[in-house]
């Protein structure tokens, strides 16, 4: 059931005068269909008295939605059908007509007040529910009483039911009263919300249950006339679970008319099928107390499946945020092209999608920090929301953010991209925090998708991803809307599979261990005993024992629980190989092993590394562990916990690909480096580019001030080696030197030393 009765803080409607007529039109049938309905006999004199009065619901329904001027439908229906049924008493029409306004509006306005007077701190416990038992105590204990008592002086003063006493009156108008209250005001109230129109009532009734309370009056009608009244009263009962079968499958309009419908049904057949006249009295109160309880029963199990449904609604929506900026996430924007391919198909045009993506946003995270991230996010979706052109906005990703472009051509939806992307093409993006500020380059991109386009949402949100992928190769950075192409999506299954081709080799340990030597550039002292310094490489087999692509695999590290695993392997195979060979062990200077972001963020990987040497039986000192400058910690503190942890084990630390990330110099500060190795991109150009040249000498420079050994990165041939020798590098590695052996093969021979005569590199 809707929140019906929570205090909306917009205006009420204005109640039209035509509906108003329709409306006293039904408050004059409902009082009508009441006198049709009712029993009578000695106990009343032998003037009726009704079953149940709708215009009690009908006017708290009208006072809640319109306020007071709704009144004058009720009052206008129910003159007109006083002057018909109390012609002959004046003054009982006119107390009457007070009595059916003044419970419905003074119980209406005590129940806004006491719902406005909740505490909103806490919204989450404001519910149907509540709201529903905050109407039955109102109905119940105010406006039913109310309207009973000036209805009770008036039949009273006009000499109506003499043989009654005022108790009995008083009570049979409070729960006819009731009755009418609580059938007919949220009944009504949820037509109205969910504006279903007259013409349509009959069809939203429930025919099951309908059925279920034609079988209960059928029953209850034949039992009574056969005297068997306490089997029919029981049998009333039976009304309860047809009910509540109709109030947890329905939705709350349905149960409300089904309500109405079935309570008329089994109290007139309750009514009519009662011959005794003195049992009449006690039997239809009975019944209409039943009916009474089953009716709030009903609407409490139709409020109670409502607020679950709202809740489910609720969490399905929050699935489906992203908790950092408030926009979608990628669950929440596959179901948003649900709708819009929906919306496609229906208008025959095609639609498009927009993408942006910020360089290196992840990677700057250590250094301006997370909420500094966090807060840039959260502007660049505020600028993105703004835009008149994007709807359904999501991030995908940190730094990554998708968008739906309007319906149309394709030139009408690369119209439109253009002037979104048009506040983003003018230069970088400016991120500040922490004393350091960066320039980040954004990435845009769109794709159309045509009407009769035939890929599954996940393929072309794969496709648009590539977009993007391919607008950072682009000198403008930006791809323009082309139609989503079935090529693209085979490209990432393609991919997908040699992704678990990867996962599958790990789990089967199918990776061959190689070693690339270090060289030093200058003689080692006589008397230092020969030694091998080595970094180890790894190579992956796929099932026939061929090596598996290494941009394949690096594809595959994307994934971290497989960079993970690929670390620990690795680790584990060295250190199993030394163990088996601890003659090799004992001409190692230096064994390098890589680790990946992954693994630096991984709290369980320090853990792993000494349990593996212990378990081997290894010393720590020939071991380094590299770790990847151009990648991203994403745990600052376990990093550096992890690199102490290996130096105070006795291992030494590495930091490779020097010079190419954001974090060059920040890392020698925060992390216990002893060595670093110069990215190959520095390197390889040595012989040509005074510039390569002069970055190089000043990394030698401050490694020299701070003490850190430094290994130049592929030295190719004879003049890169020179250079390298020239500015005073320590170390060098590449096919100048050697190339990558097996490891067993490497240390089987004698340590790899500078050529005696230089030679070109392969």
């Amino acid at each position: 059931m809707p929140r019906l009765f929570a205090p909306a803080p917009l205006p009420r409607p204005r109640l039209a005068a035509q509906a108003g007529l329709w409306t006293a039109v039904a408050v004059f049938l409902g009082a009508a269909l009441s006198r049709l309905l009712s029993f009578s006999g000695n106990t009343f004199s032998d003037l009726s008295f009704s079953l149940f009065w709708p215009p009690a619901g009908i006017g708290f329904a009208l006072v809640w939605r319109y306020g007071l001027p709704g009144l004058w439908p009720l009052a206008l229906g129910l003159g007109a059908w006083s002057l018909l049924s109390y012609h002959q008493e004046p003054l009982v029409a006119a107390l009457a007509i007070i009595a059916s306004c003044t419970g419905p509006a003074v119980g209406a306005r005590v129940l806004r007040r006491l719902l406005r007077a909740r505490p909103t701190a806490m919204p989450e416990r404001r519910s149907g529910v509540r709201d529903l038992l905050a109407f039955y105590r109102v109905e119940v204990g105010i406006a039913a009483p109310l309207s009973a008592l000036i209805g009770t002086l008036g039949f009273k003063l006009g000499g109506l039911f003499p043989a009654s006493s005022a108790l009995d009156v008083f009570l049979a108008y409070w729960l006819v009263d009731a009755i009418g209250g609580i059938l007919f005001a949220p009944a009504l109230l949820t037509l109205w919300q969910e504006n279903i129109r007259p013409r349509r009532w009959l069809a939203t009734l429930d025919r099951p249950t309908l059925a279920a309370a034609a079988s209960i009056a059928l029953a209850l009608t034949l039992l009574a006339w056969n005297g068997a009244n306490d089997y029919a009263t029981a049998l009333a009962y039976l009304y309860f679970p047809a009910i509540a079968a109709c109030a947890m499958r329905r939705e709350a309009a349905t149960t409300g008319l089904t309500l109405i419908a079935t309570a008329i049904l089994i109290l007139s057949a309750k009514a009519f099928a009662t011959m005794d006249a003195q049992a009449l009295r006690f039997a239809i109160f009975q019944t209409a107390l039943v009916l009474l309880v089953a009716a709030a029963f009903g609407q409490i199990l139709q409020a109670i499946a409502a607020d679950r449904r709202a809740a489910y609604r609720k969490l399905a929506r929050q699935a489906e945020l992203d908790n950092v900026t408030d926009c979608l996430n990628e669950r929440g924007f596959l179901t948003a092209m649900e709708h819009s391919r929906r919306e496609r198909a229906r208008r025959r045009d095609g639609r498009g999608l927009f993408i942006l993506g910020v360089e290196n946003l992840e990677s700057a995270g250590h250094l301006v920090g997370l909420a500094t991230i966090a807060d840039f996010e959260r502007e660049l979706a505020a600028r993105l929301r703004a835009e008149d052109d994007l709807s359904a906005v999501a991030r995908l990703q940190p730094g990554v953010f998708a968008a739906l472009l309007p319906f149309g051509s394709p030139a009408a939806v690369e119209e439109a991209f253009l002037r979104v992307e048009a506040g983003f093409r003018r230069g970088p993006l400016h991120l500040a925090g922490n004393g350091t500020a960066l320039r980040l380059q954004p990435l845009r991109a769109g794709l159309y998708v045509p009407a009769h386009a035939q890929e599954t949402l996940d393929e072309i949100l794969i496709a648009l991803r590539e977009a993007l992928s391919e607008a950072a190769l682009k000198p403008d950075r930006r791809v323009l809307p082309e139609p989503v192409s079935r090529h693209q999506a085979d490209t990432r299954r393609a991919h997908a599979r040699r992704i678990e081709a990867v996962r599958a080799a790990l789990g089967e340990g199918r990776i061959r261990l190689l070693a690339q030597p270090l060289v030093a550039n200058r003689p080692l002292p006589s008397d230092a005993p020969p030694h091998h310094d080595f970094e180890v490489l790894v190579r992956v087999l796929d099932e026939g024992g061929n090596v598996i692509p290494m941009p394949e695999v690096i594809a595959a590290l994307a994934q971290r629980p497989l960079a993970l695993e690929l670390d620990r392997a690795v680790i584990e195979a060295a250190f199993a190989h030394f163990a088996a060979h601890p003659e090799q062990l004992a001409r190692v200077g230096k064994c390098a092993l890589n680790l990946t972001g992954a693994s630096l963020s991984d709290p369980d990987m320090l853990p792993f590394i000494r349990d593996r040497l212990r378990a081997h039986g290894l010393p720590t000192a020939p071991f380094a562990f590299e770790i990847t400058e151009s990648q991203a910690i994403l745990n600052d503190q376990a990093a550096s916990d992890l690199l102490l942890g290996l130096k105070a084990l006795g291992c030494r630390i590495a930091l490779d690909d020097f010079g190419t990330g954001l974090a060059t110099y920040d890392y020698l500060k925060r992390f216990p480096v002893d060595y670093v190795k110069i990215d190959g991109a520095f390197v390889k150009d040595l012989e040509s580019s005074p510039v390569d040249r002069e970055i190089v000498a000043s990394i030698v420079r401050v490694a020299h001030r701070l003490g850190v050994g430094t290994v130049a990165e592929f030295v190719h041939n004879a003049g890169v080696l020179h250079w390298v020798t020239d500015l005073e590098v320590g170390y060098s590695q590449g096919y100048a030197l050697a190339p990558p052996r097996p490891l067993a093969e490497l240390l089987a021979g004698p340590p790899v030393g500078l050529p005696a005569v230089p030679v070109a590199g392969a």
